[in-house]
């Protein structure tokens, strides 16, 4: 019988079994935990990538899923791939793909959801006009003097984009005469002539990795600027440098400096403050420096259109201010009472324009004491379109419900009216918001009048950068603003999306971060809040941001775009092992539902390993090695999230994120290190908790032990009377008391007397972090540990419900005090087994249980009691000693380029001396950034005992330095080793080596001097037969050392099961003790030793004849199984290289029977 034989029967008897459990409504819930309900199925998304979707492919990759068991498949249209069109989106010849799609989902019990436009951001397309369009602020500046005596004054009209532009107002200030630019120059070629006169751009050459190039500005008399403006046809600039002035053009002095990472920003005016500005200076000399940018950025030129230094008072950074870019924060100025232009002085002189630009001066002259200034304001399409599309358009405008309105009709209409949706389709889904800023919608002085309780006009020359009034009012007037954005994209996009979901009759879901709005109040009222985390990375972020969210809102399915990789990460090697501890690690941050990233539809049956989605991956299809054996990594994932999802959550400390930079999430590392867990609420949230038993809740849910206010120190009134009455009635609250208030709408004086009467005595405690707020009132986590293990709690159908983690390399056996009643039991979602748990002798503690718990290395499990039945006190408990660990290196770098990094071991000693055996990978504990937009790692080199160990642990992923001296072991009782004389019966495979194959002693096929072997992916079946000696006994353990990557594993003709991860290995069945045992091992590896062979044969010049339609071997679209000239894989992406080391594979061993568990 082969694997796929004996999974069909054992499909069947799991869905027979399955189907009648599920009939029961009461069913035990250890039960349900074993055959869970289809609701917690694993989900992925579904990309159809290039226009290249066939019939075919779609059966096949639908009939696959329901094989995976996935439960909804997310349909998206990017466009990361040149490939041959087969139907453009929204066609008729494309909903017949759609319409199949729906059939096929149907046939195999499979759920289809939709992303809500073309590409992944975020909603838009090819409708949307411009009055519908994203929309930004702009204006045109113009300088008059009234001594000019004109009656009319021709303004200039603003950036227009999609020949879109409305006027919104004309102001006038009086303004000392500036200086003007007479002479540029650089170290690069150029029209500076053309560049004073700004009718030309510049072209800085920093198109290539650390390009310099130096501007020079000459002005016609000396000026004591205190800022610089400069303007870019750009929207995306990743560069530093310096500025510096001069007197005469020969002694020079710096005067100031600039770090800027944009992306996706506006073609606005960057404001740049000079830190220390110079008196008297006609010559300034800028250099810039091309600095790392995301790959998906791209290096290249950059326009610069122009460049001035002004003595009005500016407000740096002003982008980052106005929600011109994805910034939304509250800057207190270190210069609150600077002066700024005063109110008084400027002139409404909206009345006076004409339709055609020109201004009446006539009927109202400006004084002619001074030189005016007269903005006129508009505003403008942003131009961002959804993507990446194959069918782009402009993305709606995220602060008018008109947007949405404007979208929905054509995309997710469509695609619910089709024949068959309504039974199938059931979710669509807001993907990254990637589109820039917004800051500009044709309700908007209403909006800010009706929120913030004063007019917008004539503050609008702070939004373009000037300083009004004073320093702190111009900071307190930009944070209103940005709270009335951050308003509007929460109602009228994120929420209005989920009200047209659910009157369509299907749920929302949203990845509510990444714009210029407050993340936790923008996903409230999706139905499946979402976030995303990668391989080689920590989990940390947006899964944390879903989960709170999820959690205080009720919802059940708390969603991440899992697993998703850069290039290095994935190429086509995952494994469900590495599936399985990253997607543990996103379940302790909160998520409940694995929607994995990304299943790639494949159009060509012939092309393996098939279509990627670039660099990006995981590259996980029918075509993975592995697939069939993906249904056990499945379940797992279906048995966990069935009690991720059931019950209610429970965590100590509910973290407040702040007022006044609501995405400013602070982890809280030595809380989580501890074992301990945390939510992070926001403003909107922390109006509806209320006060049980000291802790907050919000309706619905259970409570935090405590309520830490965070690192805010800028609190509206609002928020500090919401603070009042939480305190009043009693509430754990801790942390710093406030400096001010970040609105202009408050009293100062009323706002002081609340700050002192919630700050009273020791009403609110002190606290810097998370775990000093709960220490703060003698609370403890809920699951202590000998040595730090990771965990989170639910409360289901009346038991206390912890998984459990251990992150380290090392096994854990230990004891472990958990905040439950009743007796443990430990459930695994690997096979769906109970089993009870030995209490600690002599630990007996109110309210507390502690546990004797034995986990692998980065091993997991539930943790569940039975408030029914006492604990049996059976174990005595064993003390940890650690053991000596010496840092020999270590240094924090670029991860590609190690060049670039930093020696930091005696920061990382001193932590070790400060007793901190765990730490969190971060630029601010390391000192600092070595290597911008890049991704970092810590690379450690140490002792431990004397022993020398090295670890690489990527940025803001966790170090372990605790390492128990364990007891010793007492060694197995080998019965037999079985690694030689094994036979390799078959090999499945494209250019499989030949079989049968004798085998002496048991290797890895990356070893072996046949190429076929040495560059082999996919199936081999291994046979040995074993005579037993005669004092074997029952219970022997079949132990197969170690196995590159999955094996299934059959005696004497029976099915044993699959192993998908270490320790491989299983115990007998009682009956197969006895002599002869024949044992069949079918074992599986990956792809990237084949691409490897494929790469060499490419390199050596076999030929591959491209199609003369495009990029692609005509053997792929001829259907051939090959090139035929000894290139057997094809993808867009084959990401591996012809000089790189082929990856161990196949059944390496030692193979041993013992005698054990």
């Amino acid at each position: 019988m082969c694997y796929n034989d004996a999974m069909k029967t054992y499909f069947m008897t799991y869905l027979i079994v399955g189907a009648a459990l599920c009939g029961t409504a009461e069913r035990p819930l250890a039960e349900r935990f074993a055959h869970p309900p289809e609701s917690a199925r694993l989900q992925a998304w579904f990309h159809w990538n290039g226009d290249c979707v066939t019939k075919e492919g779609l059966a096949a990759d639908l009939k696959a899923m329901g094989e995976m068991e996935i439960g909804t498949a997310h349909v998206f249209l990017p466009a990361m791939a040149h490939l041959p069109v087969t139907a453009k989106p929204l066609t008729p010849a494309w909903f017949e793909l759609w319409e199949t799609a729906i059939r096929e989902a149907k046939r195999n019990n499979v759920k289809l959801g939709f992303h809500n436009c073309p590409g992944w951001s975020s909603s838009g397309g090819p409708w949307i006009t411009p009055e519908n369009a994203m929309k930004m602020v702009v204006a045109s500046e113009t300088d008059y003097d009234p001594a000019e005596g004109k009656s009319a004054l021709k303004l200039s009209q603003p950036t227009t984009i999609q020949d879109f532009y409305r006027d919104v107002a004309v102001l006038a200030f009086p303004i000392p005469r500036p200086p003007r630019l007479v002479r540029a120059s650089g170290d690069f070629p150029g029209d500076f002539a053309g560049f004073c006169a700004g009718t030309n751009a510049l072209t800085l050459p920093l198109g290539a990795a650390h390009a310099r190039c130096e501007l020079t500005l000459e002005y016609d008399r000396p000026v004591s600027p205190s800022t610089a403006v400069f303007s870019l046809d750009e929207t995306q600039f990743y560069a530093k440098g310096d500025v510096a002035a001069s007197s005469d053009g020969k002694t020079w002095t710096t005067c100031g400096g600039f770090l800027y990472q944009l992306f996706n920003a506006q073609k606005t005016p960057k404001t740049l403050r000079l830190a220390a500005p110079p008196r008297n200076a006609r010559f300034f000399r800028i250099r810039f420096n091309a600095i790392p940018c995301p790959p998906w950025v791209g290096v290249r030129d950059k326009a610069l259109t122009s460049f001035a230094f002004t003595e009005l008072p500016r407000v740096e950074d002003v982008d980052a201010k106005n929600s011109a870019s994805t910034s939304f924060a509250y800057r207190a100025p270190s210069d609150a009472a600077a002066p700024g232009i005063p109110l008084a002085s400027f002139v409404d002189l909206t009345p006076r324009l004409r339709p055609d630009g020109a201004l009446d001066l006539a009927a109202a002259p400006l004084a002619p004491t001074s030189l005016w200034r007269i903005l006129r304001v508009g505003y403008t399409a942003t131009g961002k379109r959804c993507a990446p599309a194959t069918l782009p358009g402009l993305e709606c405008d995220k602060l008018s419900k008109k947007g949405l309105d404007a979208h929905w009709p054509h995309m997710p209409q469509r695609l619910l009216e089709a024949p068959g949706a309504r039974d199938v389709v059931t979710i669509s889904i807001i993907d990254s918001y990637e589109v820039g800023g917004q800051n500009w919608t044709e309700a908007m002085p209403d909006e800010f009048r009706a929120r913030r309780g004063y007019a917008l006009r004539p503050w609008l020359p702070a939004l373009l950068g000037y300083v009004v009034e004073s320093a702190g009012e111009t900071a307190k007037f930009l944070y209103d603003f940005q709270r009335t954005v951050g308003d509007l994209f929460a109602e009228n996009y994120y929420d209005y999306f989920a009200a047209l979901c659910h009157r369509a009759g299907i749920q929302a879901a949203c990845e509510p971060y990444g714009g210029p709005f407050d993340s936790l109040r923008c996903g409230a009222r999706a139905d499946v809040p979402t976030g995303e985390f990668w391989l080689g990375g920590s989990p940390h972020g947006s899964p944390r941001i879903a989960a709170s969210i999820g959690h205080l809102n009720g919802r059940a399915q708390i969603a991440a775009e899992a697993f998703t990789t850069e290039a290095k990460e994935g190429r086509w090697q995952i494994t469900p092992a590495e599936l399985r501890r990253c997607g543990d690690a996103g379940w302790l941050e909160g998520i409940s539902q694995l929607v994995y990233h990304s299943y790639l539809h494949q159009p060509f049956p012939n092309a393996q390993p098939g279509i990627s989605l670039g660099r990006h991956g995981t590259q996980l299809n029918r075509n993975t090695t592995w697939w069939p054996e993906g249904v056990h990594w499945s379940r797992y994932v279906r048995r966990g999230q069935f009690l991720l999802q059931s019950g209610r959550p429970r965590a100590e400390v509910l973290v407040f994120v702040g007022e006044s930079w609501p995405n400013n999430y602070r982890y809280a590392t030595e809380l989580v290190a501890a074992g301990g867990n945390f939510d992070s609420c926001g403003v909107a949230d922390l109006a509806r908790l209320a006060v049980k038993d000291g802790g907050v809740a919000v309706p619905g849910g259970l409570p935090y032990d405590v309520l830490y206010l965070g690192e805010d120190r800028y609190l509206t009134a609002a928020t500090l009377r919401t603070l009042k009455a939480l305190v009043d009635a009693g509430a754990r609250v801790a942390g710093a008391k406030p400096l001010g208030s970040p609105s202009r709408a408050d009293d100062p004086a009323a706002w002081r007397a609340l700050v002192e009467a919630v700050w009273s005595g020791d009403r609110v405690k002190p606290a810097r972090t998370a775990q000093e707020a709960l220490a703060a009132f003698d609370r403890r986590v809920y699951a202590e540990s000998q040595v730090a293990l990771r965990a989170i709690r639910r409360e289901v159908e009346g038991r206390d419900v912890y998984f459990v983690v251990n992150p380290r390399d090392e096994a854990f056996a230990g004891s472990v005090s958990f905040a439950a009643t009743g007796a443990p039991e430990r459930w695994e979602a690997r096979d769906g087994t109970t089993r009870p748990l030995a209490a600690v002798k002599g630990a007996a503690e109110p309210g507390r249980v502690k546990v004797h718990l034995e986990l692998a290395p980065q091993g997991s499990c539930f943790v569940v009691f039975d408030p029914a039945a006492k604990p049996s006190e059976t174990v005595a408990e064993t003390p940890v000693v650690y053991a000596d660990v010496v840092v020999l290196s270590a240094r924090y770098c670029a991860r590609d380029d190690k060049t670039h990094g930093r020696d930091v071991t005696d920061k990382v000693r001193r932590l070790l001396a400060k007793g901190h055996r765990a730490f969190k990978v971060e630029n601010a504990l390391l000192g600092g950034d070595p290597a911008s937009n890049r991704y970092k790692v810590l690379d450690l080199l140490y002792t431990v005992d004397g022993a020398r160990r090295q670890q690489t642990v990527p940025e803001r992923a966790e170090v372990s330095l605790a390492f128990p001296r364990r007891p010793p072991m007492k060694p197995e009782n080998v019965v037999a080793d079985l690694s030689t004389d094994w036979t390799v019966v078959s090999f499945t495979g494209k250019n499989a080596p030949a079989a049968p194959l004798k085998l002496a002693r048991l290797a890895s096929w990356s070893a072996a001097a046949d190429p076929k072997l040495k560059y082999f992916a996919g199936r081999a079946v291994y046979e040995k037969t074993v005579a037993l000696p005669a004092s074997a006994k029952a219970g022997l353990v079949l132990d197969l050392g170690t196995v590159k990557d999955v094996v299934n594993v059959w005696a004497n003709g029976r099915f044993l099961g699959c192993l998908w991860e270490a320790p491989y290995r299983l115990a007998l069945p009682a009956d197969l003790s006895a002599s002869p045992l024949a044992l069949r091992l079918e074992v599986v590896n990956t792809w990237p030793n084949r691409l490897i062979g494929d790469a060499i044969a490419r390199k050596a010049g076999a030929a591959e004849p491209k199609s003369p339609k495009g990029p692609w071997p005509q053997w792929v679209l001829d259907g051939k199984a090959d090139s035929g000239t000894g290139i057997f894989t094809w993808s867009n992406f084959m990401g591996w290289a012809a000089d790189e080391k082929p990856l161990p594979a196949g059944l390496i061993g030692p193979v041993r029977l013992v005698e054990g568990k």
